[in-house]
Parts: structure tokens; C-alpha cells; sequence
């Protein structure tokens, strides 16, 4: 994974248990693969989940 954050990182940002992160990280590494080391695909995954302003 190329995010450069650890699951525990993850898991305080979210305020979920750490494992909870790593079976998400990994979830998300099976579905989008290579695409995830792209920062287009990522900000353009990220925008819908974006508050409007």
C-alpha cells in the first residue's frame, strides 16, 4: 500500500480499532489494486466522499 500511513494511523483518524483499518486497507487494496497508487484516482475516489461546503 502506497498511502504511507499504518493501519494504527488509520485507525486514529477514523476512531475505529486498528485491525478494523487493516481489514479495510486490505479491502480496499483487493478492489482497486494499482489504481490506488494513483493520486487522480485517489481524489477522484476521495470527492463524493467530501462534506459540501
Amino acid at each position: 500500500m502506497s498511502w504511507n500511513r499504518t493501519a494504527p494511523e488509520v485507525a486514529r483518524v477514523l476512531d475505529i480499532h486498528p485491525q478494523t483499518a487493516r481489514k479495510r486497507l486490505r479491502r480496499l487494496e483487493e478492489l482497486f489494486g494499482e489504481r490506488l497508487s494513483d493520486p487522480a484516482f485517489r481524489f477522484e475516489a476521495r470527492s463524493p466522499c467530501a462534506p459540501a461546503r
